[in-house]
Parts: C-alpha cells; sequence; structure tokens
C-alpha cells in the first residue's frame, strides 16, 4: 500500500497471494501519484498498481526504468498494470488529449500494451483500466 502524505484519499494498494514469491519491488510516490510494483521471477512478470491524479510522466519513468531493470536478455517480463488515471478525456482508440493522455499512449505503445477494460467505470469515462502485454489471458471484464 502506497499512502500520499500530503492529500487525502486515493492511492495505489496491490495484493499478491502468499503462494507467489516477490523478487523484487517498486514503492514510488510523490504528492498526488503513487505506484506499487512487484517482479515475480517465477513467472518473469511484473504486476503494478498506479493511482494518478496530476502530472505523471516521472511516475512513468519510474515505472519503466523498474520493469527495464527486471528484463533478461532482451526478453521484457509481462506486464499487469492496473490503473485508476484519472483521465477522462482520454480516448484509448485513437492518439489523442492532453500531454497526459500522450504520456500513456506512449508508454502504452513502448512496452505493447493493450488496455481491456471497455465500459464506463466512473459516470460516462474510463477511469479505471487494466493494461497488459497478454489480452487473450483475460475473457471478460465487468464494472459494478
Amino acid at each position: 500500500r502506497a499512502d500520499r502524505e500530503v492529500r487525502a484519499g486515493g492511492g495505489a494498494a496491490l495484493f499478491i497471494n502468499s503462494s507467489l514469491t516477490v523478487s523484487e519491488n517498486l514503492s514510488w510516490s510523490d504528492d498526488f501519484n503513487n505506484v506499487l510494483a512487484v517482479y515475480l521471477a517465477s513467472c518473469h512478470t511484473v504486476i503494478a498498481s498506479i493511482y494518478r491524479m496530476g502530472e505523471y510522466q516521472h511516475l512513468l519513468e519510474e515505472l519503466q526504468n523498474f520493469i527495464e531493470s527486471q528484463s533478461v536478455g532482451k526478453t521484457s517480463p509481462d506486464l499487469f498494470i492496473m490503473e485508476d488515471l484519472n483521465l477522462p478525456s482520454h480516448s484509448w482508440e485513437s492518439l489523442d488529449g492532453d500531454r497526459n493522455c500522450l504520456a500513456a499512449d506512449e508508454f502504452c505503445q513502448s512496452n505493447f500494451l493493450t488496455q481491456i477494460v471497455v465500459e464506463p467505470t466512473r459516470g460516462s469515462n474510463v477511469l479505471d483500466v487494466i493494461l497488459t502485454k497478454r489480452p487473450s489471458y483475460f475473457v471478460f471484464t465487468d464494472v459494478e
């Protein structure tokens, strides 16, 4: 769990089953953003939880460095990233929007990530997303 000291509400949490061994972890936050990430060496996978409220280029750089540090040779790890992005103007079907939207798109493209949540998660917006290199691992998503 990553709590922001300056602001109340929001934040990132990540729960890993005790049968899985965490080899490395990342916990980073600033006044507006949090990221928690773990590396599971047994399945060469990075799992991350992100909460974004402000500019988050630095957060993405920290996460990218963590992902790259877990690469074995030229093989990057599988990625599963759950995010509360708070990007109401973002269209996942096209590359447009403000600089946070563009940073998210660039991060997804450079890591070959697919956004799999298609239903609105808050009002008419898709703010909570799942990004992965393995969309075939998901049969469906459901928003309640």
